[in-house]
């Protein structure tokens, strides 16, 4: 329960539900980084632009048996309202599935500089789904979804990325 009081204004009573992970419990046999690389496919959301291609490159630790922390460099292409560029870091949460396949779901800022605006530089956030499969013990493929927003709403853009990736000892 979460109650807020603030002079002059309203007041706010809310409940919080949440669902929770065990992040103490570690593998250590499994703390690899990995490195992908992925080509992407970037779309504004509006409607004078056209789709550009990209890349992300990509390193990422794995925390817990189920969570990783990744930091990105994306290339996101240019479009009529869009050239952006940036550093994104994420904390991921997977589930392993059946037959070598982990669905996971990330979110983190993205700082990015956009060179078709005025005050191009700035946060963004990034919401992501991946669904991979292992191909061996050490690599993988995979596709993923993101989401940025820019937070003024005329630069949101939706990727479609493939990609493979690579785990180091």
């Amino acid at each position: 329960y979460n109650h807020v009081n603030m002079p002059g204004t309203f007041n706010t009573d809310s409940v919080l539900i949440g669902i929770g992970a065990d992040l103490e419990t570690r593998s250590n046999s499994k703390n690899k980084v990995e490195l992908a690389i992925m080509g992407d496919h970037f779309k504004t959301n509006h409607h004078i632009t056209k789709a550009a291609d990209g890349y992300q490159i990509e390193i990422k630790q794995k925390t817990t048996e189920n969570s990783d922390i990744s930091v990105s460099y994306m290339q996101e292409g240019k479009d009529a309202l869009v050239d952006r560029q940036g550093i994104a870091v994420q904390y991921w949460y997977s589930q392993k599935l059946p037959k070598n396949w982990t669905v996971s779901a990330g979110v983190g800022p993205y700082i990015a500089d956009n060179k078709l605006t005025p005050n191009h530089e700035g946060p963004n956030s990034l919401i992501s789904f991946e669904f991979k499969k292992d191909t061996s013990k050490d690599t993988t493929v995979f596709i993923r979804l993101n989401r940025i927003s820019d937070f003024s709403g005329s630069n949101d853009r939706d990727i479609f990325g493939v990609g493979v990736s690579k785990k180091f000892d």
